[in-house]
Formats: C-alpha cells, structure tokens, sequence
C-alpha cells in the first residue's frame, strides 16, 4: 500500500489513529525509490491529502509510476481509486498540472454514475 499511488491514496484516506496503526508495521522495500520510514511516508501522505492527489515514481515497479486521485461518496469517504500509469520520465510537474484537472473531472464523473446506478461506489 505505501509504495504505489493508489494505495497511498488508500492510507491517506484513513483515520489518523488507523493510518498510525498500519505505518508501525516495518515498511517493505519494494524498490530502491520506495518509502520505508513512516515519518517521510507520514508527511506525504499530509501533503497528499492537502492537495488531493498522490504520487509514486517508481516505488512499485521501476522506470513505472503513477498519479492517483481518490473518487469519495457524499460523506467524502474514500471508495475507489483513480490512476493514470506512465513510466517515471514522464511523470513530470507539467504533466501533472496538465492531467489533474482531467482526472478530478473523470473522478467526479465516475462517482456520480456509481451514485446513480446503485448508490455509493462499491455498494452492490
């Protein structure tokens, strides 16, 4: 979960007590790029859910990242994930300021069809 976006976005979704429970645990090192102290991964996650989006370069799969957004029900709980996959060169501040606004648009739109169809996004 603390090594690629959208599970970042899953961990900053919790509740501080929950998110503080789950970074005790030892932090594997997936790649040479992947956060394993809890205080860096901590102060991303804040910075994450400040700016509603996360980032991971190349901490899951190397030369791959990701931009990920949370999609929220009407409480603003977290019920799913949207990522666009690029390779890490690509992952730039300008890409990112051009893909945002799409993403936000596309997860707001995905959640208000989940909302239609059959309430919350994951409700079945």
């Amino acid at each position: 979960m603390h090594a690629c976006a959208p599970g970042k976005c899953y961990l900053a979704s919790l509740p501080d007590p929950d998110l503080l429970k789950w970074v005790r645990h030892p932090l594997a090192q997936v790649t040479r790029h992947t956060t394993t102290l809890a205080p860096k991964l901590l102060k991303e996650l804040s910075v994450a859910r400040q700016r509603g989006y996360v980032v991971d370069r190349g901490e899951f799969v190397p030369g791959a990242g990701a931009v990920a957004a949370p999609m929220t029900d009407e409480a603003h709980n977290l019920v799913a994930v949207l990522a666009l996959a690029a390779p890490t060169v690509e992952i730039t501040a300008a890409a990112i300021a051009r893909w945002l606004p799409l993403m936000r648009s596309a997860s707001t739109r995905l959640s208000q069809a989940f909302r239609a169809i059959g309430g919350a996004v994951g409700a079945q």
